[in-house]
């Protein structure tokens, strides 16, 4: 175990902390905009604020989406380049676990077909198009869809 690849796990380890650290700006403003969308006096401040929410919270959840996977990865190393057997916080146990071989296809091609799937799946796209020109379609037809939320950025909208 050289002494490099320990500086270069601790390092990593000291990278995801700062990470997550950094991610309290994120959250702060998410709590400012659920606080403003609380004391909201209208309906149009109220929506505003929750837009803010939204858009924080958005971010921080992709924020720790990649904090927890950068955290996974550079745990799993600092434990295999300690040569520790397990860290304990409480009460979790963290220990590396060996890979599953994959499958990896060379040449597709070459598979024979007792191991090939075929999928019959509908064209969604083609079939709206038919059923919008007024063609029917058995065992298809068109919804009522759900209104839903999109959000721009202020330059699109204009």
């Amino acid at each position: 175990m050289a002494i490099s690849s320990l500086e270069d796990a601790l390092e990593a380890l000291r990278a995801v902390a700062a990470r997550a650290a950094g991610a309290d700006a994120a959250m702060r403003a998410m709590q400012a905009a659920a606080a403003d969308a609380l004391m909201a006096r209208d309906p149009e401040e109220a929506m505003r604020a929750t837009l803010r929410l939204i858009l924080a919270a958005e971010d921080v959840a992709a924020s720790a989406g990649a904090t927890v996977q950068a955290a996974r990865a550079a745990l799993c190393r600092a434990i295999e380049e300690t040569g520790a057997p397990a860290v304990v916080a409480g009460k979790h146990l963290a220990t590396v676990a060996a890979g599953k071989p994959g499958v990896r296809i060379t040449d597709p091609a070459a598979i024979p077909d007792r191991f090939v799937r075929t999928v019959r799946e509908p064209d969604k796209a083609k079939i709206a198009r038919a059923l919008k020109a007024g063609e029917p379609v058995a065992g298809a037809m068109l919804n009522n869809p759900a209104p839903h939320l999109r959000i721009q950025t202020r330059e699109a909208t204009r």
